[in-house]
């Protein structure tokens, strides 16, 4: 019997579209990308490239440090959930770390999963301190004679007796801290694991803080052509703030997708683990290329 030709074209597509739907997944678990975003400050004496890793979730990558190495960071700055609260490979995650810190100053902000993990690894927080890195978490760094590195794993907000998420009903160290780290005439910059820590309250608008570093939502797990991210965290579906460059109130937002996923409902698909790399520019000093040099 004769086969319709609109079948052969059906099964055709269909194949065709489980084949990108492979494709979509396998790359997304396990080809990173570097994806490049850039601000201007005429706070800035010369230019600074920053690598940016989060969300690594205790995947190992093949090649993820000769990758960071190619960009040649002034420093890395890792936004939490290297580790994951379900694995139990801390000590693969440690060696990765180390071997960043072979390319340049590595700054380390917990995520949610490392505060899980330490209640069952309790000595999580010790090994991490022990590799070296720069602990961000209440912690502030000033970098060169431009840059104030901060970080918080705590929300700066808190919840007022009418039930707001604001600013000043945060725990008087949040307030503290926050308040000291942004009493500067250098660039501020700030690593949040949860980007609605600042999206979520009115923080944005109390801190002038530069730029805000996160992950957290993985790009939204899946990313729709043409729509973006689906889901994320907080956000729920379709977030605001899922990946890229943002401006809310006082403060600018980079959020990157992260290079893994944990124990999600939905897959990662189509969106590549990223290393994501910002480079900070010297707008009233013009374009200086510092390469790795502190």
């Amino acid at each position: 019997m004769r086969k319709h030709p609109w079948i052969t074209s059906i099964l055709c597509i269909l194949l065709a579209f489980a084949a990108w739907v492979g494709y979509e997944l396998y790359r997304s678990y396990h080809w990173p990308v570097v994806n490049t975003f850039t601000m201007e400050s005429d706070k800035l004496h010369r230019d600074y490239k920053i690598v940016i890793l989060a969300d690594m979730h205790g995947q190992m990558f093949e090649g993820l440090e000769e990758q960071v190495a190619e960009v040649d960071p002034n420093f890395i700055v890792l936004v939490g959930d290297m580790v994951d609260a379900d694995k139990e490979n801390t000590e693969e995650v440690l060696a990765v770390v180390q071997k960043l810190m072979q390319i340049s100053d590595v700054y380390y902000a917990y995520g949610n999963h490392e505060v899980i993990r330490a209640r069952k690894e309790t000595d999580l927080y010790e090994k991490l301190e022990k590799t070296g890195v720069f602990i961000l978490d209440g912690i502030q760094y000033d970098i060169g004679d431009d840059i104030r590195l901060g970080g918080l794993y705590d929300y700066p907000f808190g919840w007022n007796k009418g039930g707001y998420n604001t600013a000043d009903s945060a725990p008087e160290k949040v307030q503290t801290y926050l308040q000291n780290f942004v009493d500067t005439t250098r660039f501020t910059l700030f690593a949040a694991h949860r980007p609605d820590s600042f999206y979520y309250s009115d923080a944005s608008e109390v801190y002038p803080i530069d730029l805000v570093v996160s992950g957290h939502i993985h790009g939204g797990q899946v990313v729709l052509p043409f729509k973006g991210g689906l889901y994320g965290g907080d956000q729920g579906w379709f977030p605001k703030y899922c990946h890229g460059m943002y401006t809310k109130n006082k403060i600018h937002m980079l959020v990157t997708s992260g290079l893994g996923t944990g124990d999600e409902k939905l897959p990662r698909f189509n969106n590549p683990p990223e290393i994501c790399v910002l480079e900070l520019k010297g707008k009233q000093y013009g374009s200086e290329n510092t390469g790795n040099n502190q």
